[in-house]
């Protein structure tokens, strides 16, 4: 009943900017120019926070090497990232969103559905592992933090908890959850409901991060309409 690949692109080709961003502004029939030049701002604005409190934390910033953007969908934060490095790759497991993001062109952006080998400088990743299931998370992330390089910067978003609202409310709707995820997959309903929220025991969040040789790990909570987690921010 989980989202998959398959249902990112199903996404994608139907309101690939809202799958990123959540906003109606982000609606397939409200893009223009204005938006989504808000949808890439929102992108820059994003990096330099992020730039900023590793400059702040860890003394440091990523400057050179090659950077890797988990799931970058239309390439939002990879295209943000790339001014501060030599190259970024972004990873993301829904071709159709790669192909628009390749679109969108880029010098010195690779987009690819295959995880690369690395080295990396910079491993970032912002509101996707939320939208994967831990047990698949954690295999992801685990792979990636193996590729960092000597002195490699991190900085990687999940959700861990969830107002008491934004819960699974009763048995009947846990058993209607796998019925609305296929008929949305079939056109039925709207695709929102392909977008699916998990969260992490931050526990084996942070074990993967010492175990990949970051020693020093710092936490940014966020809160996403009741969805909580944190930024980890590490070197």
């Amino acid at each position: 009943s989980m989202a998959g690949p398959h249902d990112w692109d199903l996404i994608a080709e139907r309101d690939a900017h809202f799958g990123v961003l959540s906003t109606d502004q982000f609606r397939a029939g409200a893009l223009d120019g204005d938006a989504l030049a808000a949808f890439d701002a929102s992108g820059v604005a994003d990096i330099a926070a992020v730039l900023a409190w590793l400059e702040r934390l860890t003394g440091d910033r990523p400057h050179g090497g090659v950077a890797l953007d988990i799931g970058c969908g239309l390439g939002r934060l990879s295209r943000a990232m790339r001014p501060h490095v030599d190259a970024v790759i972004g990873y993301d497991a829904s071709e159709t969103m790669l192909e628009k993001a390749r679109a969108r062109g880029g010098d010195g952006i690779t987009y690819t559905a295959h995880l690369p080998e690395g080295p990396f400088a910079w491993i970032n990743s912002y509101i996707v592992f939320q939208h994967i299931p831990p047990k698949e998370g954690l295999a992801l992330l685990q792979a990636a933090l193996s590729r960092a390089g000597p002195g490699a910067f991190a900085s990687v978003q999940v959700t861990a908890w969830r107002d008491a609202d934004r819960r699974p409310r009763s048995l009947l709707g846990r058993l209607v959850g796998p019925v609305r995820v296929q008929l949305a997959r079939l056109g039925v309903i709207s695709r929102d409901t392909l977008i699916r929220m998990h969260d992490y025991a931050l526990s084996d969040v942070v074990r993967l991060f010492v175990d990949a040789g970051f020693a020093e790990l710092h936490l940014r909570h966020t809160d996403h309409g009741g969805h909580h987690g944190v930024w980890i921010l590490a070197r």
